[in-house]
């Protein structure tokens, strides 16, 4: 294939419903000279698969992948511009949609402008083509060229020209980005970017081709999440950046810390809004809020501004006017929380989550007889209906419900199904719990659901629990399908119960055994559960990512604790496990440790894998329940996690803690 003119770049993140439509316009282009670069983020549905038919078909497509979710599209567009054979790329979001003369138009634009960017005609559209509105702006003159700092202005406080789909110089691209790589990534830094090209662009010019945004309830900028405001730390970068281009006299300055107030004014009251599903996320957000507000500067607003937001100069008087307008009951909330923090935690935070949870589960069933129920049976169910947590969550979960059916002469199952069948890795052992899926009733009428959430794991709620399971599984007088995480079962013999559950599967044996002669030895094992404080983790629960100075920090006081640990038990081998690839390859480098080589997931966060993919979690658990004694490092951020928790169980011994 001769070299290409222009080459597409588009970062693809669980894209394959909408891929399809993005390919027609790609083949449909009375352009020809095109190259199609598409970076596959990690998926977990068929993107990689579905490009990978395209680029079998069509030597113009090219695909990579990445080695795990970047979590922003501003990190594999940055490796498909490298990946460019063209000269120019335009970037095309993998859920947008172009004209059909969409490149023939910009290319055209560029010979005629010599333009360094070329910006399109972009249509905002909702997901069945009905147009929103348009960018630029109708009194925008699109015919002249412009100098690209002179266009930062047209882009705040809001934007009045459209940037998606414009055709850039590569050379310019990958000097810009060059000179940002070290910027902490967010979902909003690629507008920052967006500023930095044309504060370095000699020339831009806008062409008439229709770049068509579409709007939907998937994109990750749809709804409001805890990821919504990290368009406040893209505020900040861009205020240092528009500061150092432009200084603190210029209208830039001004028109950055309007944006800044606008930013910080709507995420204020978004998170009033929607503080109950953000209640996890709350600390992060309201340091994010009170950062930006103590940023914006008075003096770059006008006076109706400052009379309206600046009368306060606390940022905490100012959430307790926007609570008092958007969310009473929150303000409510916190004083709840404050003086009643555990009655708190359980009453309001507890039932919050469970009855969001039971909604995702009973959408599962309806009305119609399906199955005619002939013996009653209690199942705990892990089908993937509903959010269920990490391995030890569930396993916990059935072994307290095992517990009751046992005490109260009842047949007990576990359906655990998604992301893998667990008899692949755990057989019954001494009880037969496998049930076949056409035994299992979808139907109101012959099922009852029972959803029990673990919030705190201290004794009230163990024994609120297990008198909840006691009192359903003994008179439920219909198939009772059970969704826990309860923890009820750890105040009776655990290791009992576990152990007339569950017993390796002979491939899993197998692999326990190889492991624990790799050691050779007597040895102690040491967990680590960071979240994904270090960056490297796909972590259902929110996490923000240190600092980067953070991030060492912690790590090397992780690593003296392993070494105390080594010199405290010299004779022993260490076993490291963690949820961190980072800590676990640099716990590698110390002496006496030893890691058990696999894949690093979380079962709750992922689809369906092969065998090999799970098996590293279930070798981690026996392995630390055999070690000699069993630690655990807290501190720092570090989650307190009942992984090892549990396998100490098992093998007869309680986790000793390692503070940093």
């Amino acid at each position: 294939m001769n070299k290409p003119q222009i080459t597409v770049v588009t970062p693809a993140y669980n894209a394959a419903a909408c891929l399809a439509k993005l390919y027609q316009c790609m083949c449909s282009q009375t352009y020809a000279a095109w190259q199609w670069v598409i970076v596959d983020d990690a998926s977990t549905d068929d993107t990689a698969s579905l490009v990978a038919q395209w680029t079998w078909q069509d030597p113009r497509v090219v695909m990579a992948q990445m080695p795990k979710n970047s979590g922003s599209a501003r990190t594999p567009r940055c490796k498909a511009v490298e990946m460019a054979d063209a000269d120019f790329v335009v970037c095309v979001d993998a859920d947008d949609m172009i004209a059909d003369d969409y490149l023939q138009l910009m290319w055209a634009r560029h010979l005629e402008a010599d333009a360094d960017v070329v910006y399109p005609a972009m249509q905002f559209v909702d997901k069945v083509g009905k147009q929103i509105r348009t960018l630029p702006e109708p009194d925008f003159d699109t015919n002249s060229i412009y100098v690209g700092r002179d266009l930062v202005i047209a882009t705040m406080p809001f934007w009045k020209i459209g940037c998606n789909g414009g055709l850039y110089r590569k050379s310019l691209w990958q000097q810009v980005v060059a000179e940002a790589e070290n910027v902490q990534v967010g979902v909003n830094e690629d507008e920052v970017d967006e500023r930095r090209l044309l504060i370095a662009a000699p020339r831009v010019a806008f062409a008439s081709a229709h770049y068509y945004y579409v709007q939907h309830s998937r994109q990750i900028t749809a709804g409001v999440t805890p990821r919504s405001f990290e368009r406040l730390d893209a505020d900040a970068h861009l205020c240092q950046l528009i500061e150092q281009y432009f200084g603190k006299k210029s209208k830039e300055y001004a028109a950055v810390h309007r944006q800044m107030l606008y930013d910080w004014r709507s995420g204020l009251a978004e998170f009033m809004t929607h503080y109950a599903s953000l209640h996890e996320a709350e600390p992060y957000i309201l340091q994010q809020l009170a950062s930006c507000y103590a940023h914006i500067n008075p003096k770059c607003l006008s006076a109706k501004q400052r009379r309206k937001f600046f009368l306060l100069p606390s940022h905490r008087m100012m959430l307790l006017l926007f609570s008092a307008k958007y969310a009473p009951l929150w303000m409510l909330e916190k004083v709840c929380q404050r003086l009643f923090n555990q009655p708190y935690q359980w009453f309001v935070l507890h039932r919050r989550e469970e009855k969001r949870l039971k909604k995702q589960v009973v959408v599962r069933y309806s009305p119609a007889d399906d199955y005619k129920v002939t013996r009653l049976e209690t199942i705990v169910m892990c089908q993937g209906f509903v959010a269920h947590g990490g391995l030890i969550d569930r396993l916990r979960g059935a072994v307290s419900v095992y517990m009751a059916c046992k005490k109260y002469k009842k047949n007990f199952k576990l359906c655990f199904t998604y992301p893998f069948d667990l008899q692949h890795y755990l057989q019954p052992a001494r009880y037969d719990w496998s049930i076949a899926e056409e035994k299992i009733s979808y139907s109101t009428k012959n099922t009852e659901v029972l959803l029990i959430d673990t919030v705190m794991d201290n004794d009230w709620e163990r024994c609120y629990q297990q008198t909840l399971i006691n009192q359903r599984v003994k008179e439920c007088g219909r198939q009772l399908h059970v969704y826990t995480n309860a923890a009820c079962c750890y105040d009776s013999d655990f290791a009992s119960a576990f152990a007339e559950l569950f017993k390796p599967s002979p491939a899993l044996q197998r692999r326990i055994d190889e492991v624990v002669a790799q050691i050779g030895g007597a040895y102690v094992s040491v967990s680590a559960r960071f979240l994904n404080l270090i960056g490297d983790f796909n972590e259902e629960n929110f996490s923000v990512p240190l600092p980067e100075a953070q991030r060492e920090r912690l790590l090397s006081d992780c690593e003296k604790q392993l070494v105390r640990l080594r010199q405290t038990y010299p004779h022993h081998h260490v076993l490291v496990c963690s949820d961190s690839i980072t800590f676990l390859q640099r716990a590698q480098q110390i002496e006496g440790m030893f890691v058990i080589p696999g894949h690093v997931s979380h079962i709750d966060n992922d689809t369906a894998h092969d065998y090999q993919y799970y098996e590293k979690t279930f070798v981690d658990f026996y392995a630390i329940a055999q070690a000699e004694k069993v630690f655990v490092l807290e501190g720092g951020g570090l989650l307190s996690s009942g992984f090892p928790y549990a396998a100490a169980r098992l093998g007869g011994k309680f986790p000793e803690k390692l503070n940093i």
